[in-house]
């Protein structure tokens, strides 16, 4: 009939693994939720960090830090600054 026979499957040890469970879901907030801090941009002097992060209130605003005057306690965040207070909407 001018067709050769179609080869015969190989092994793929990533298709052969068992399925997850519903256990074994990643999260929706670890998917979907706010990271820590992201979008960090030094300023042009060196001298400050700016970065968002979740306020207090859970929404995405803009802080920044001052790379010369680091807290001495260990906490890098304690001296932060929040330049911006959205309520509701991420920036």
């Amino acid at each position: 009939s001018g067709f050769a026979p179609s080869p015969a499957p190989r092994h793929n040890p990533i298709m052969s693994m068992a399925r997850t469970t519903s256990e074994e879901l990643i999260p929706r907030d670890v998917l979907f939720g706010n990271p820590e801090n992201t979008s960090p941009i030094l300023s042009p002097d060196g001298n400050y960090l700016a970065y968002l992060a979740p306020s207090p209130d859970g929404v995405m605003n803009i802080f920044v830090r001052d790379l010369n005057n680091q807290a001495t306690n260990g906490d890098a965040k304690a001296n932060d600054r929040q330049i911006t207070d959205d309520k509701k909407r991420a920036i």
